[in-house]
């Protein structure tokens, strides 16, 4: 009987041997998921969302790969502890999320710093990563950024959720103009930047390539109110109607973004006076025009109720 039985454990070990080695092996790309820099998660809360693992360096000095643990850097010479990383910029890079049609870099001041966002947009599992590995002047009056670009390879093993790839860097003030050099053979070969709006305002509402950043939907307007946001659509152009409470065109027409390519501030004033009654829900709409059929694309409507003073 004993014979039997240390034969059957014999039998058995290799057994669960593979089963704990496996165990062990998902735990760790499972973690190694959750450590990617700056991977935000669709879901969760845009001002806490993905790991808080961006990095800084001064503008002479080589930006550290991040760890991905939440830690930043160790504070020292030219460099920013980003654990202390001000609320105003959590809330930027939310909005910077919000843009998430095409991989997007922007810039911004705070303070004494300025903080540098690279993203890659819209990714369908977890594995993508952006990494800033260096910062450094050209000569040539260009800061120059280098972003690393990482996609997960086949038999990879990652999330089956819907990620934003990010890093964010942040050196100090400059009059350079800056330019992203993406690395990588995952590396995107356009990233858009946003062109008139500075600091960018919180998005009250929006299409996937408009965004608006006023005014709120159900707010009261009067005549002249004012209308303005970002968009990157065909030509920069962004058209626009306002209609009354009977679902009647009561102005139309088009404005132009700063620019067409990238992320584009528009502002604009409808001329409604003597147009609609005074407590009166209208709506307002804003579209582009497909180049290929002149379909309306990119639409979207928001309720508002006028006042006429």
């Amino acid at each position: 009987m004993k014979s039997t039985l240390v034969h059957k454990l014999k039998l058995s070990l290799p057994f669960v041997c593979m089963i704990l080695l496996l165990a062990v092996f998902m735990s760790c790309s499972s973690k190694g998921e959750e450590s990617v820099a700056g991977e935000s998660v669709s879901g969760e809360n845009d001002h806490a969302a993905g790991p808080e693992n961006e990095h800084a360096a001064g503008l002479e000095s080589q930006v550290s790969a991040g760890t991905g643990t939440g830690s930043g850097l160790a504070a020292g010479p030219g460099r920013i502890n980003m654990q202390d990383r001000p609320e105003e910029i959590r809330k930027w890079v939310s909005i910077l999320q919000q843009l998430h049609r095409s991989p997007l870099w922007h810039a911004r001041e705070y303070g004494d710093s300025m903080y540098i966002y690279v993203g890659w947009g819209e990714k369908p599992t977890g594995g993508y990563s952006v990494e800033i590995t260096g910062v450094e002047h050209n000569g040539n009056g260009e800061l120059v950024v280098k972003a690393l670009f990482r996609a997960p390879s086949p038999d990879e093993m990652v999330t089956q959720v819907i990620t934003y790839p990010y890093d964010l860097t942040a050196v100090e003030k400059t009059d350079a103009d800056i330019r992203i050099e993406p690395q990588g053979d995952d590396a995107p070969r356009l990233i858009l930047t946003i062109t008139g709006a500075d600091p960018v305002r919180p998005i009250v509402d929006g299409s996937r390539s408009i965004k608006l950043f006023e005014p709120e939907p159900g707010k009261r307007v009067s005549p002249g109110f004012r209308v303005s946001g970002i968009a990157s659509v065909f030509e920069g152009t962004v058209n626009f109607r306002v209609l009354n409470e009977a679902d009647e065109v009561i102005d139309e027409s088009f404005t132009t973004a700063a620019d067409g390519i990238n992320w584009g501030y528009f502002s604009f004033e409808p001329d409604i006076r003597d147009k609609a009654v005074d407590g009166e829900q209208i709506s307002l709409e804003l579209f582009s025009i497909d180049a290929k059929d002149g379909e309306e694309i990119n639409k979207f409507r928001i309720p508002l109720i006028y006042d006429a003073l």
